[in-house]
């Protein structure tokens, strides 16, 4: 019930109960075969504790005194300094017999009693933050007890054993992967009869020793047992003629396995079955091996197998399929001896079936006998070419080729049949294969010359007109109107397309058309004949077919912006004339408003003036007498401009504009030094103003006398005296009045004159 660890090649025993909770540790050193007793531990005294090392220090988590309530302080130990420091407290309160080991530079820690219970918790600890970080838990339901054994091989920890919090006993081991941050059953330690607590465990060289404790009646147990789990295969094989198969049986002693086989030289070359079956075609020496990956470890396992059996590949080598006629030659491997079917006792044949044959060959080798067999299919070819044929220049025809497979024509198509359009004579041949069969054949295809047909006529006529149409071309002549001279007589009342199919001595056709254009009357042009100044209209020409504007266009409609009373008239191509007059309201020019004024007070009236027009509207209309009077009175307090809108009976609108500005006046700031001294900068006192009036200034020594008066805002003292000399630096009085839109102000104050 007390603890014990290693550090450095010493061993370390502590704590425990011998009526109340022990604070000692005991060092054993190996070499003096001596006991020494260390830095007595400065908290309470206590058992049921547990501990992890990291390198030179041990940690100690929890435990009783007497209790429930159990402790959850966490203490180091410093075996280089001999010396005990206390660590933030473990996440979990009230806990005694945790589960706890370390990996690397982590502590891993959880479980344990908390009454009436157990903690399923776990969590890892970082040295170097002294904090704790919650993991997976491990895969156990009821929480596991510290009469449990833990410890770590490499980069994995081992728990197993232990109590449950409801029976004394645990047959279960568990592992946690660092790599994977996740817990796994690693092994049933009930198939030894073994579930016990209290369980004392050790590690040598990366072997798991672990053994005594009590049972689940409580009674004490002396045995110690290594956990050493192995896996192996067996081996069992059935000679064949012609292949040797092998049965793998595979067995281990870890928990939930994967099995993973390999088997060069065999078919298949790996597995994941546990008892696989392989197959070996060649008599030799072969390895095979197996790796068993479990929760508890990855165990590895080869074999040296010799393959003894008879070994027999039989196979016939030739073409499976010939043209009728053809011959071939049959070729038999794998053996010392043959006999073929047709009585031959050769190892190859040479065979001219003219029909579809079977040719079978029985191999022996030695003791073993292998039959195998080819087929030899026959194929026959006709080919053809349809329709031989004569067609005239320019026509489309298409050639068909029949009696194989596949097809690969002169002209480069792969089809059985192609499209072709003859300009000449020309022989068009095609290669035809069936199976192995090939054959080619070829056709001629003669060209005869098409009429070149054309009409002469005029395309264009007044309505009434007659127009001769006349073919050239050809021997006969047809045309759609149903006459077959070469010329015809047309009067169409619009315009209309006459066509005629033109056949020569070959009885090669062509057609051609011809479009009579017939140019009707225009009625009327449609559109407003009145709009406003700077408005468009679009015109639109009824009737005819033909259209030429006196704009240019030759269009049925125009869209036109006319600044003045414009006649637009058009025609069609027999001169007959069109006219419509579009008049234009130029309202706009004669408004009048007058005119852009300038005021210097707020408020101050002014009168607008307009003239010219029947109905007035003013915007803005605020600060206005009246918005729809000529000649409104207007009192702005800023600058505005004002606009007047006429609108006459036609809908036309016109707006001219009056612009009453306000100049403000301004005074600025005064300032209180300046420097006289020709160098450019700051060399008067300047004072910035506008718009101001009743303006006077006067500056004084301090002795009262005046040095520089003026009425004029843009005249600025230089630093002089009245009689021309430099008053010497120093502090001067001024006095300024003025007037700003008609309101009295006075500046008074200091300024300073540098030199």
């Amino acid at each position: 019930m007390g603890i014990g660890f290693t550090i450095e090649g010493k061993g370390f025993i502590g704590f425990g109960w011998n009526g109340a909770g022990i604070k000692n540790l005991y060092s054993y050193d190996t070499v003096t075969n001596a006991w020494t007793q260390m830095a007595t531990f400065p908290g309470l005294g206590r058992y049921a504790t547990n501990d992890f090392v990291i390198g030179h220090k041990a940690y100690i988590i929890g435990g009783s005194v007497a209790g429930p309530p159990y402790l959850s302080d966490v203490w180091v130990y410093d075996a280089h300094q001999n010396s005990w420091k206390q660590l933030n407290n473990f996440p979990e309160n009230n806990i005694e017999a945790v589960v706890a080991f370390s990996i690397g530079n982590h502590g891993y820690a959880g479980n344990g009693y908390n009454n009436p219970g157990c903690y399923t918790t776990m969590y890892e600890y970082d040295t170097a933050s002294d904090t704790w970080i919650k993991i997976a838990p491990i895969p156990y339901a009821y929480g596991v007890g510290g009469d449990n054994v833990d410890c770590s091989i490499g980069s994995r920890g081992y728990v197993f054993n232990g109590d449950n919090c409801a029976t004394p006993g645990i047959q279960t081991g568990w592992m946690y992967d660092t790599v994977t941050k996740a817990w796994c059953a690693f092994t049933d330690i009930g198939i030894l009869a073994i579930s016990r607590a209290f369980t004392s465990a050790f590690v040598i060289n990366n072997h798991l020793y672990m053994g005594t404790g009590y049972d689940t009646t409580y009674h004490n147990l002396g045995d110690l047992w290594e956990y050493t789990p192995s896996s192996k295969f067996t081996v069992s094989d059935t000679a064949k003629c012609g292949q040797d198969t092998v049965h793998f049986s595979g067995t281990t002693s870890y928990l939930n396995p994967t099995w993973k086989w390999s088997f060069p030289g065999g078919n298949p070359a790996t597995s994941n079955l546990q008892n696989p079956e392989i197959i070996y075609s060649t008599l030799g020496t072969y390895k095979a091996t197996l790796i068993i990956d479990a929760c508890g470890g990855i165990d590895t396992v080869s074999r040296t197998i010799t393959i003894t059996g008879g070994s027999l590949a039989s196979a016939i080598k030739g073409k499976i399929s010939l043209c009728i006629g053809s011959s071939d030659t049959l070729v038999a491997s794998g053996g010392g001896t043959y006999q073929w079917s047709n009585g031959a006792t050769t190892s190859t044949i040479i065979t001219t079936p003219y029909a579809d044959t079977t040719y079978s060959v029985t191999v022996i080798n030695g003791t073993c006998k292998q039959d195998t067999s080819i087929r030899i299919s026959i194929s026959k070819l006709t080919a053809t070419i349809s329709p031989p044929s004569t067609i005239c220049q320019g026509d489309t025809m298409t050639l068909g080729a029949s009696g194989g497979g596949t097809y690969r024509w002169s002209t480069g198509s792969s089809t059985s049949s192609i499209s072709i359009v003859a300009s000449f004579t020309t022989t068009y041949s095609v290669v035809i294969t069936n199976g192995p069969c090939i054959k080619d054949t070829s056709v001629m295809v003669t060209v005869n010359p098409s009429p070149i047909a054309h009409i002469n006529g005029t395309n264009q006529i007044c309505k009434g007109d007659n127009d001769t149409l006349i073919a050239t071309g050809g021997g006969t002549y047809l045309w759609n109107t149903g006459q077959t001279s070469s010329s015809i007589t047309v009067t169409p009342n619009s315009t209309a397309v006459y066509t005629v199919v033109i056949t020569n001595s070959f009885h090669c056709k062509a057609d051609t058309l011809f479009q009579v254009n017939v140019a009707l009357p225009i009625d009327s042009i449609t559109g407003s004949s009145i709009l406003c100044r700077g408005d468009s209209i679009t015109l639109n020409a009824i009737g005819g077919t033909i259209y030429r504007w006196n704009t240019g266009a030759t269009t049925s409609s125009i869209k036109v912006y006319p600044d003045n009373n414009t006649t637009y008239y058009v025609a069609n191509a027999c001169h007959d004339t069109t006219r419509k007059t579009v008049f234009v309201d130029n309202i706009f020019s004669y408004l009048y408003a007058c005119c852009d004024t300038t005021i210097k007070i707020p408020g101050s009236p002014v009168i607008l003036d307009a003239s010219g027009a029947t109905n007035y509207y003013w915007l803005p209309n605020t600060n206005i007498s009246c918005d729809s009077c000529p000649n409104p009175i207007v009192t702005p307090t800023v600058t505005t401009t004002y606009t007047v809108i006429t609108i006459d009976s036609a809908g036309c609108k016109a707006e001219r504009s009056i612009t009453i500005y306000l100049k403000e006046c301004y005074f600025g700031n005064v300032p209180n030094v300046f420097t006289p001294n020709g160098d450019g900068i700051n060399d008067n006192f300047t004072i910035v103003t506008s718009e101001i009036s009743g303006y006077t200034i006067s500056i004084y020594d301090r002795w009262g006398l005046e040095m520089f008066h003026s009425t004029n805002p843009t005249l600025h003292w230089d630093g002089s005296t009245k009689n021309g000399g430099e008053a010497p630096a120093g502090v001067y009085y001024y006095i300024i009045k003025y007037s700003c839109n008609e309101k009295s102000s006075t500046k008074d104050g200091f300024l300073q004159l540098i030199r």
